[in-house]
């Protein structure tokens, strides 16, 4: 199975997203608000994906991203934002993909189910 960690701080996308994983039925999804509680998940379960959003509150997905990876280089981390702009700085600290919002899930859980599992 594999665990996700979604950290988005709108709970009608969080929730949106974490419902479309589980029907895969092969995902487990853990929830956080902000990039500080995504963190202190991250350090506890420590999931196999990660999705962030950049624009939340106490840290933020760059923070985020530079501090998982400073921890991890393999894990795959995704981005999801409506703020593109961001997208290059956000590629730059690591993530492996960026998705503009309102993402297509479809594509999404493609880019998860690609994942080879040694990659992680």
């Amino acid at each position: 199975m594999t665990r996700i960690l979604l950290i988005e701080d709108d709970d009608s996308i969080s929730l949106l997203i974490q419902d479309l994983l589980q029907q895969e039925k092969s995902h487990m999804t853990f929830r956080a608000r902000d990039g500080e509680a995504g963190l202190q998940i991250y350090a506890e379960y420590k999931p196999d994906v990660i999705i962030t959003d950049l624009v939340m509150p106490k840290k933020d997905g760059l923070e985020v991203i530079a501090s998982i990876r400073q921890q991890n280089t393999k894990i795959p981390i995704f981005v999801l934002s409506g703020v593109s702009s961001k997208f290059p700085e956000a590629i730059k600290k690591g993530a492996t993909a960026c998705f503009t919002k309102p993402v297509i899930i479809e594509e999404l859980l493609t880019e998860i189910k690609n994942l080879s599992p040694m990659s992680f």
